[in-house]
């Protein structure tokens, strides 16, 4: 489960009028393992500010964003997330990743990591 928020910033100095210092833009990412091999993944986005973009406006953006990933994921190796962080350190790793570790150790998930 992840959760990230980026505030909107307007930037053209004609248009400020038009939001605040609280406008963001929320994601909510959650995974659920289906298999070894298998997860789906579901994401709810929401955002407290108007004009709000349409539903194609916003699955544009997320399209772009998670395609810039798809390529490392796709090829990450290995495979399988060891849940021993020493055996990866040949990749680099986020405080993110490090968290999920630590977080499927303490549920005692064998599937899908070794």
């Amino acid at each position: 489960m992840a959760y990230f928020k980026k505030r909107l910033v307007i930037q053209n100095p004609e248009d400020q009028h038009l939001g605040n210092e609280d406008d963001r833009f929320c994601t909510f990412l959650t995974t659920q393992m289906v298999d070894q091999q298998t997860s789906i993944v579901r994401i709810c986005c929401a955002m407290n500010f108007n004009p709000q973009p349409t539903v194609e406006d916003v699955r544009r953006r997320q399209d772009i964003v998670y395609a810039q990933d798809a390529g490392i994921v796709d090829t990450q190796r290995p495979e399988r997330i060891p849940v021993d962080l020493r055996l990866e350190l040949h990749h680099r790793s986020d405080l993110l990743g490090q968290k999920y570790r630590k977080w499927i150790q303490t549920m005692g998930i064998t599937y899908g990591v070794f």
